[in-house]
């Protein structure tokens, strides 16, 4: 086969006058052809239809499973050869996807469809596929992840996915060349083209189970997602404050579950005296980040205090696990009297359930629930 390159072109500008192309480019041919098996090649050549950006092909070029190194790109006019930087593995399908960021010289259109060719370099093929689409505003660019499911899924969005893909203007998408077992899928807007997940900076659409094939299979379809910001960060505890020496302010990264803000949760310790102070009450502010701890007794002015959370939880799920911040022992008496801050039902409500009535008392902090009913009557 012969493969001759240009030393030298004239600048390619686009015509002028008339109407904007706004014709998307395409592969119009690939070597090998799709399906090809004992291939022994180190090469793949692919040609479009039009002039495209050389460095946006590059970065739009997936290999399945991944390349020893970084494969070479050779261009030839519209022709593009994609040199292996290694032998390839013997008896194993390789899927080459090039994805939607491929854009024209002239006008940047986009290609409307990610390419995919596979081919085998033993005497069979892989034929297994995966299809499903992407649902939401502007899908077009989402990246397809799929990975062999050996691990939990916070391990494997860690590492470079298995085979990759890359949706178009329609958010359909294919996985091609895929072998018997068991696979997780996801959907991740990939903000700045790394190989892997960013949870602070990308959208990800979470597979709600993994996708098993068996060896009769041919196409898994139906499998889609719509994308979103997923918080995978635990959350913290910014800083403790003392208002007074019975009482603890606790300010977090983010909301909690408040079915986890329990007092048992929590203590106090004087490493100073080397004492453990047990929380009485924990309660909540109006602040959706912050909570209060009364304790019984208090510190001595300059000893080193440490509040410590444990199993705290998020509204995503993310744990606090034995997290500890120091605060500055505050000797002030508690001089702030409790007070109803409010009551349900309203007085002079006429709807009250007359066989099992229900009244609630919400207070400004924490008190002593074991002499509650001395001071409530009807």
């Amino acid at each position: 086969m012969v493969f001759m390159f240009l030393t030298g072109c004239a600048n390619q500008q686009p015509p002028g006058g008339g109407e904007i192309d706004r014709v998307p480019p395409k592969i119009v041919e690939a070597y090998p052809k799709i399906g090809t098996t004992n291939y022994q090649d180190q090469y793949v050549e692919l040609t479009f239809s039009k002039y495209v950006d050389k460095r946006a092909f590059k970065d739009a070029i997936f290999i399945s499973p991944a390349l020893e190194g970084n494969p070479q790109i050779e261009w030839s006019g519209k022709t593009a050869r994609i040199v292996f930087p290694s032998e390839l593995r013997k008896n194993t399908t390789y899927v080459i996807t090039v994805g939607t960021d491929v854009v024209d010289l002239n006008n940047r259109n986009r290609l409307a469809q990610a390419f995919t060719i596979d081919f085998s370099t033993g005497p069979q093929i892989d034929r297994r596929s995966i299809a499903g689409k992407v649902f939401g505003e502007k899908p077009e660019g989402t990246m397809i992840f799929c990975y062999s499911f050996k691990d939990s899924i916070e391990s494997l969005l860690k590492h470079k996915a298995d085979f990759l893909s890359q949706v178009g203007s329609d958010g359909i998408f294919k996985l091609n060349g895929l072998a018997a077992g068991k696979y997780l899928i996801f959907a991740v807007k990939d903000e700045y083209r790394s190989p892997v997940y960013n949870a602070d900076q990308d959208l990800i659409g979470i597979p709600p189970y993994p996708v098993t094939l068996k060896a009769e299979d041919s196409l898994f379809s139906n499998v889609n997602f719509f994308v979103t910001k997923y918080d995978s960060i635990r959350p913290r505890m910014l800083n403790a404050i003392m208002t007074d020496r019975n009482h603890l302010v606790l300010n977090y990264s983010e909301t909690l579950d408040s079915t986890y803000l329990k007092s048992s949760n929590f203590h106090i310790y004087d490493s100073t005296t080397q004492k453990k102070q047990e929380i009485a009450y924990i309660y909540k502010t109006g602040k959706p980040t912050e909570s209060i701890l009364s304790f019984i007794g208090g510190f001595a002015e300059g000893d080193q205090v440490f509040v410590t959370a444990d199993t705290l939880k998020d509204i995503a799920g993310n744990i606090i696990t034995n997290e500890n911040v120091s605060f500055t022992v505050s000797t002030k008496p508690d001089t702030l009297k409790p007070f109803i801050r409010a009551f349900k039902p309203e007085p002079n409500n006429e709807f009250v359930d007359f066989l099992y009535p229900e009244f609630k008392f919400s207070m400004n902090k924490g008190i002593d629930t074991s002499k509650i009913h001395e001071g409530i009557s009807f």
